[in-house]
């Protein structure tokens, strides 16, 4: 990911709104900071969540930097250093700032030894989309003078889907710890079944792993998603067949194609020559 180009301070006169938000929910305080060009830097005293709503920046803790693109969140515990080292230009962001007492009630997170075990989560993850999504929702009812309890409910939610994120963040994080042996059962059972439909779902569950971290782990570990390495284990047992004899109808339906055309089109598309090609060119067996 690119670094976020650096910026001077900003000129004299140049101010950001801070908008402090009202909760109604005892122990969480939530500021939205609009238009600012300031390169933030601190040790905070509470748990910290920073939704980046607008602007691309670059952001120094726990030993290293990191770019921001809008829709990511940060994540500081109290005591934590952070620094911004770099802006690409004014960001707009909503932070939420939770007690530490009250973290357990909010987050659930008190029981774990890290109760933020990433400090960020990025823009393309479902679950942080869905957590700026609630955050949107908290601040309609604002807009509209909802009442108490809608309020309540709201940023309930909002809190409820931080809490999921990061309980997505330590599935990943212990996934990450422990991928191969699951990655070689997915592989084994891709080798086993690769004239089989095979779901992402099956997949994932024989993986114990989320949908999203087993692809990201797959082509990590391969080179190539589990569809693409089916569909290669295809073309490689097409090649056998095809060496033995049989016909490209029937080799079609033997590896798991619909019809030969689909064959050839996948065949093409792996070896770079279809299957009459292929057999033009392979070499003769010994008698």
């Amino acid at each position: 990911m690119r670094a976020a180009s650096r910026r001077r301070p900003p000129a004299p006169g140049h101010r950001e709104r801070v908008i402090p938000l009202r909760t109604r929910t005892a122990g969480l305080r939530l500021v939205r900071v609009e238009d600012s060009l300031r390169l933030w830097s601190g040790t905070p005293d509470t748990f910290t969540v920073s939704l980046i709503l607008d602007g691309r920046s670059e952001w120094r803790a726990r030993g290293r930097s990191r770019v921001t693109e809008p829709g990511g969140v940060r994540f500081k515990e109290p005591g934590e250093h952070f620094r911004t080292v770099a802006l690409a230009g004014p960001s707009t962001m909503a932070i939420l700032m939770i007690d530490p007492p009250q973290l357990g009630r909010l987050l659930g997170a008190s029981r774990h030894r890290r109760p933020f075990p990433t400090a960020q989560l990025d823009a393309d993850a479902d679950v942080v989309a869905s957590v700026v999504a609630a955050y949107r929702r908290f601040e309609r009812a604002l807009a509209r003078a909802a009442s108490r309890l809608a309020l309540e409910t709201a940023s309930a939610e909002m809190t409820d889907a931080i809490a999921r994120a990061l309980d997505r963040a330590r599935v990943e994080q212990r996934a990450r710890r422990r991928p191969r042996a699951a990655l070689r059962r997915v592989r084994e059972h891709l080798d086993a079944r690769f004239a089989e439909p095979v779901s992402l779902e099956e997949l994932a569950a024989l993986a114990e792993l989320h949908h999203a971290t087993l692809l990201r782990a797959f082509r990590e570990e391969f080179g190539l998603p589990p569809h693409a390495y089916q569909l290669e284990r295809r073309v490689e047992e097409a090649q056998r067949l095809l060496y033995d004899g049989l016909g490209g109808a029937e080799v079609a339906t033997r590896v798991g194609f619909y019809d030969q055309s689909h064959l050839i089109r996948h065949f093409k598309r792996v070896a770079g020559v279809t299957p009459r090609e292929f057999l033009r060119v392979a070499p003769a067996r010994a008698p």
